[in-house]
């Protein structure tokens, strides 16, 4: 996957800002060949078709012009709406529909936002409906509204300094949370099987800031050498292997996972938004990982009465994403709920649901690109749950 992203990278900056100017994309060939090149080096993208995440409210006249700007370096990919990327690599099989809130528009437009409702459907996200409006306009508008009041959770993502803003600002829908979009999760897990279906209708942008000249970069024949020389050289060196297991928290449980898996964490700054508080660990190496979700439940609640719950909401979604349920299985040698969520592309993930009083403890587990399973890792994991305090 290319996650293209806001335009910190330098060397893309100047191809998103001048993407509706055939002349300057030209000039900067060099500069996104530079990039890729790099990005081949240190295994962030293969060789091969890749998918490329761009901003969502690009229309098809911009999409075609970076997939021809890929395409005149040698790179051969598929457009991916940034909103079903984040979608499709933060939510979990009890979700259907999304909101996700980009906070910066490319080509700059002078600060709007756009809100983006992204539904699951036949086991793909679609773009049923967008907005964009100006910071302070937000609070009024009643297609804003509309996108966040139809969504089972929310996903901010943008630059650092606004996404804060955003996560304040934004009201929490009904049931679910305000999630901080994690680009380790989207460049792992935000490529979908690309139809039809995901380009959608996007209302006009505001019209785009005059000014800009034009960069030189490098020439496309060097940098193409130096990528094959790169592929011919290969990669040096592991990463010292570091301890067996580790103990974590989330929320009020600690858990057990593997010693060198890298943490990101879901929750934003409300994790009692009803949500529940969501943590990542992910393989370094082949994207392997594992969630785990906290939620405090109602009094009373029961095993039974959760899997009863679960079993409904995932009924009246209609596709055939979610298999296997079980409403009473075992494994890590305790006593949970199970299904799999099996999406159109990429790996399946297990879920295995324990609850313990008024305490909901969800653990997915996901293969990654490698010939590694993750079945002893998520045992561990599910075995070790222990509520603090």
């Amino acid at each position: 996957m290319i996650d293209l992203g806001y335009g910190e990278e330098p060397r893309i900056g100047g191809l998103l800002e001048h993407i509706d100017d055939a002349r300057e994309r030209a000039a900067q060939r060099g500069a996104l060949a530079a990039w890729l090149s790099a990005a081949q080096l240190d295994g962030t993208i293969r060789s091969g078709p890749v998918a490329v995440v761009h901003p969502t409210v690009w229309g098809g006249r911009r999409t075609a012009a970076l997939l021809g700007e890929l395409h005149a370096i040698g790179v051969e990919a598929h457009p991916v709406p940034r909103a079903a990327a984040l979608a499709r690599s933060h939510a979990d099989a009890t979700i259907v529909r999304c909101a996700v809130i980009e906070t910066r528009l490319l080509p700059d437009t002078g600060g709007h936002w756009s809100a983006h409702l992204v539904e699951r459907r036949a086991g793909e996200w679609t773009i049923a409906r967008s907005a964009v409006a100006m910071p302070e306009d937000v609070p009024a508008d009643e297609r804003w509204a509309a996108v966040l009041g139809a969504a089972d959770t929310v996903i901010v993502d943008g630059p650092d300094g606004t996404v804060q803003d955003a996560i304040r600002t934004t009201t929490a829908p009904s049931g679910g949370g305000v999630l901080r979009a994690d680009p380790v999760l989207v460049a792992r897990h935000g490529a979908p099987a690309v139809g039809d279906s995901l380009v959608a209708a996007i209302p006009p942008v505001p019209p785009l800031r005059a000014g800009g000249r034009r960069r030189t970069g490098l020439t496309v024949a060097v940098v193409c050498l130096l990528v094959a020389c790169a592929w011919l050289a290969g990669r040096v060196g592991q990463a010292d292997s570091g301890p067996a297991v580790r103990d974590e928290t989330v929320g009020d449980v600690r858990i057990v996972v593997p010693g060198t898996w890298h943490r990101t964490d879901l929750s934003g700054d409300r994790p009692m938004d009803g949500a529940g508080v969501r943590a990542v660990f992910a393989d370094p190496d082949d994207g392997r990982r594992i969630v785990v979700v906290v939620t405090e439940l109602r009094a009373g609640s029961t095993r039974a009465s959760v899997a009863e719950s679960l079993a409904n909401r995932l009924r009246q979604r209609g596709d055939h994403v979610v298999r296997e349920f079980a409403s009473d299985a075992v494994f890590g040698g305790r006593h949970v709920i199970s299904y799999r969520e099996t999406p159109a592309s990429g790996p399946a993930l297990a879920w295995y649901i324990h609850v313990d009083g008024r305490t909901q403890v969800s653990v997915g587990c996901q293969r990654g690109s490698g010939a590694h399973v993750v079945g002893e890792e998520c045992a561990d994991a599910v075995a070790s749950i222990a509520q603090i305090g």
